[in-house]
């Protein structure tokens, strides 16, 4: 039986008295698509910190079976999770290239160069501004690169932070299509959007969040078709 890359057991995250997230639990299985769900505030960016370290938790975290207690952000990110948050944090005075080469900090000058151009070949546009100064892209390029940067490590698991947001529906289509692209070839995904219908679409799993808690769970094709979700999220 093969074991999830990632459990959640009973991740508790807080800010103060204020409760983010309530004993969380869930999992990842290899080469899946895992979508959480809910509105602004659930919890899911504070479900993403603790996970890969940003914040502190209680609760279990375990990556390929490894409890990361007191495993550090740049050492979770070394053995394979990376996230793209949601503000996308690229470095706006530093062109498409540049920026990926940050991604790849730990990989040599070679191999770095050979990793940009497979990152080239999922993301066409980023390609042709591979010289072009990140603050200059649009918002769906930006999204693009600051994907990129996260896969230059070929992380075995990808966190994406709500990767739709601010976007036109037209790039959105195109985000998605990278994800599913990204699934196809066997990448691990942790997915949290507040576009219910766009990641259940390409989800294999979902988790909704309300109010730092898991409500609801289950594959999303069920999910797709529960009337109490479609009238909450779906429209």
């Amino acid at each position: 039986m093969i074991s999830p890359i990632l459990q959640v057991m009973n991740l508790s995250v807080s800010y103060d008295r204020v409760h983010a997230v309530r004993e969380c639990t869930l999992q990842v299985e290899p080469g899946s698509v895992v979508a959480v769900l809910g509105s602004n505030g659930a919890g899911k960016s504070s479900l993403l910190n603790a996970l890969i370290g940003i914040v502190g938790s209680q609760g279990s975290i375990l990556f390929e079976g490894k409890s990361l207690k007191k495993i550090p952000t740049e050492q979770r990110v070394a053995d394979g999770m990376t996230l793209v948050p949601e503000r996308r944090e690229l470095f706006g005075s530093l062109s498409v290239e540049d920026n990926l080469r940050l991604g790849g900090f730990r990989l040599n000058r070679q191999a770095a160069s050979r990793r940009i151009d497979e990152i080239g070949d999922l993301f066409p546009v980023l390609a042709k501004r591979r010289t072009q100064m990140a603050a200059t892209l649009s918002g769906g390029e930006r999204q693009m690169l600051a994907m990129g940067r996260a896969l230059m490590v070929n992380p075995k698991l990808l966190m994406l932070d709500e990767p739709s947001l601010g976007l036109a529906p037209l790039i959105i289509k195109d985000v998605f299509k990278v994800i599913l692209a990204l699934k196809a070839r066997g990448t691990s995904m942790l997915l949290v959007e507040q576009n219910a219908r766009a990641a259940l679409e390409v989800a294999d799993y979902a988790y909704v969040f309300e109010v730092g808690s898991i409500t609801h769970e289950g594959t999303a094709s069920a999910m797709l078709d529960d009337p109490r979700l479609e009238r909450a999220y779906l429209g």
